[in-house]
């Protein structure tokens, strides 16, 4: 008799934790595709040259996207700070908060670079708001040869989050005239720091601008570095609204 009852209990556990199991996938899935039909919403002021960049990062596989998702929910646990999704309309006020910073420092800014893709895809909406022009540039960790795949995203994790050193190295050169220019350099987050302190040191030292002003939405280590940052928020995200892979 105690041996039946013993079963049973053991039965009713394993039922029970496939429930949840069921359960937590599901609520997983509909996140999924709130997600997927909320990146579809997007503004016009996006430029559309930059369409197959933001389709890439939404055509990625489906487990780099569930891998997302499950790290969106995950994280806040420990971290109340960060949220699984930043929409547009969360994106603009953001960036609306950069342009106030800037006025509120007398900051006069005569060209905005937006580092791809995240970076890149933001800036058009500040240049705009600025009445300036804005740029593109593209860096990559020099062990991909500025051919970053997703596989590659997804071994490169670990390394980032125990600070492993990475070299970096400029992809998309920058064409216009930066020379005695004050210029706004714009990234969606930033964890090492290494790739703002690349495209840093390439605006200063190759374009010869004569200030640099990086802003950023997201700090994700929440550290100092060795320059500025005029902006970063107290929230963080795991997926921006043009997609995945960041």
């Amino acid at each position: 008799m105690k041996t039946v009852t013993r079963n049973y209990y053991i039965y009713s556990a394993i039922l029970f934790a496939v429930f949840l199991i069921i359960l937590f996938f599901s609520y997983v899935y509909f996140l999924l595709q709130w997600v997927e039909s909320e990146i579809q919403n997007r503004p016009s002021w996006i430029d559309v040259s930059l369409e197959e960049t933001m389709q890439k990062k939404q055509n990625v596989s489906l487990l780099f996207k569930i891998l997302h998702i499950l790290f969106g929910v995950l994280v806040p646990f420990y971290d109340s700070n960060t949220e699984l999704f930043c929409d547009w309309k969360q994106l603009e006020i953001h960036l609306d908060d950069i342009i106030q910073r800037l006025n509120e420092k007398g900051v006069k800014i005569d060209h905005v670079v937006g580092i791809k893709s995240g970076g890149a895809i933001i800036s058009k909406y500040v240049a705009d708001k600025l009445n300036v022009e804005c740029s593109y540039i593209k860096v990559s960790n020099k062990q991909y040869k500025c051919n970053k795949k997703e596989e590659d995203f997804i071994k490169e994790a670990p390394s980032r989050w125990i600070g492993k050193k990475r070299e970096y190295m400029v992809c998309e050169e920058i064409e216009e005239n930066l020379k005695g220019q004050n210029v706004l350099i714009l990234d969606e987050q930033i964890s090492s720091g290494v790739t703002m302190k690349t495209v840093i040191d390439y605006i200063k030292k190759e374009k010869e601008a004569k200030l640099v002003y990086p802003a950023v939405i997201t700090n994700y280590k929440k550290k100092k570095y060795d320059y500025d940052i005029i902006y970063n928020s107290v929230k963080r995200y795991t997926v921006w609204p043009w997609g995945y892979d960041n």
